[in-house]
């Protein structure tokens, strides 16, 4: 049990250790984002828009169709 618990720990500190991307396309974070960049970002790639979406610890652009 305590093997499976150090290594589930380890496993957590890994993923939260792991670098974010740096290009936010807009969406950097509560007091720094632009949903019209993230929209054009979308637009430019074939989508219809995006928008900046909180998820988990950090912000990311979503695109939709």
């Amino acid at each position: 049990m305590k093997t499976a618990f150090v290594l589930a720990l380890v496993l957590l500190i890994a993923v939260i250790d792991l670098p974010q991307a740096e290009a936010g396309f807009g969406c950097n974070g509560p007091k720094d984002h632009n949903p019209y960049q993230c929209n054009a970002h979308c637009r430019r790639n074939g989508f219809t828009g995006g928008y900046c979406n909180a998820w988990l610890l950090w912000y990311r652009c979503d695109c939709y169709n």
